[in-house]
Formats: structure tokens, C-alpha cells, sequence
């Protein structure tokens, strides 16, 4: 089992100890959406929509989140992915101040991804094949939620991204800086 899946698999064990401990009738829930941009190496950028769904604990210093990143494109030098969906479960920490509310975080995650780079001949056709595969991540989070009415936020976070494309090929790195901005709703 390799550093990103045995994380992934403490961080589910932390959050569900975290849940069973709380009282069911003092949660709120966050979905929030935003745009995103990200830096991986070799001068290249990538362009994802993301989306979450966040179970505010009862302290209101805790929060459980469940995030989806859609990959919509990535250009530079170096534009290694034709697909790399992602989707991260893990818990955050809340420091709640007057007017802005910063945040940390860390979830384990998995990546959907196709290489644009690096294939396989099949050689019963000839072709090379790019394999799409699911790959584990972790990630660590910082960012800031900022009230702008009762129930929405504006919302600005920075993640860094390790893990790794795994196919029958040259592993790729999912490493990458991202940063993303949108807009939250509470109820």
C-alpha cells in the first residue's frame, strides 16, 4: 500500500470517529463552486470547475467536506493529461475571526486521469493505447472564507496536490499547485 492510500485510509478513520462524535441536530451544511487554476511543472497550467459539499460540526470549528474537481483543460509546455477528474473526502479546521474565517485542511483523494504523453502499443491493432486509470492523492489546504450576505460566502483557497498517474507506462506525477475561487451557501 503506498503514502497516499495509507493516508487517505487514517484520514477516513479520523473523520469518522469526528462524525460519530458529533450531535446530528446542530449541523449546517456548506455547497459551494468555484473555478480553478492550477501550476504543474515544466511552465505548465491547468483549468478545472470544482465543487463541494461541507458538514459544518457542531463546535463550528470543524468542518467534514467532500470535494469534486472537473478537469476542463491544461496548455504550456508540458500539458501531460488529456483527463484528470479528481474527488477528495477529508476534514478542516476553522478559525473563525470578525469578518473573515481562515481555514486549513487535508484530504485523501483519487484522481480519474488518462496521460496524453505516455502509452501502450496494443498489438493486436497497432495503436498505442493511453490508459485511463484511478490513482490515490492527498492534498493539503489553506484558504478564507469571507461573509458577503446571512448565508454566502465568498471563498478564496490555495492546495497542493501529490500523487501519481499509474498505468501500464512511465508513472506521471499529479503533483500541483491550485488555486481556486467561489461562492458558498449555508443552510
Amino acid at each position: 500500500m503506498n503514502t497516499p492510500t495509507r493516508l487517505s485510509l487514517l484520514l477516513l478513520i479520523c473523520v469518522s470517529a469526528i462524525v460519530g462524535n458529533a450531535q446530528t441536530d446542530q449541523f449546517k451544511i456548506d455547497i459551494g463552486a468555484g473555478i480553478s487554476g492550477g501550476l504543474i511543472t515544466e511552465n505548465t497550467q491547468t483549468l478545472q470547475a470544482n465543487a463541494f459539499v461541507g458538514l459544518n460540526l457542531p463546535s463550528k470549528k470543524f468542518q467534514i467536506r467532500l470535494d469534486g474537481y472537473y478537469f476542463i483543460d491544461s496548455w504550456g509546455d508540458r500539458p501531460r493529461f488529456q483527463i484528470n477528474h479528481q474527488a477528495y473526502l477529508g476534514v478542516f479546521y476553522n478559525l473563525p475571526f470578525e469578518k473573515i474565517i481562515p481555514y486549513v485542511g487535508i484530504q485523501g483523494g483519487i484522481a480519474y486521469s488518462q496521460s496524453s504523453e505516455y502509452g501502450v502499443t496494443d498489438v493486436s491493432t497497432g495503436e498505442i493505447d493511453y490508459q485511463k486509470t484511478i490513482n490515490p492523492l492527498i492534498s493539503g489546504i489553506v484558504g478564507a472564507n469571507y461573509p458577503i450576505a446571512e448565508k454566502i460566502n465568498i471563498f478564496a483557497q490555495l492546495r497542493y496536490i501529490s500523487g501519481r498517474h499509474q498505468s501500464d507506462t512511465y508513472p506521471i506525477y499529479l503533483d500541483e499547485l491550485r488555486f481556486s475561487l467561489g461562492a458558498v451557501y449555508q443552510f
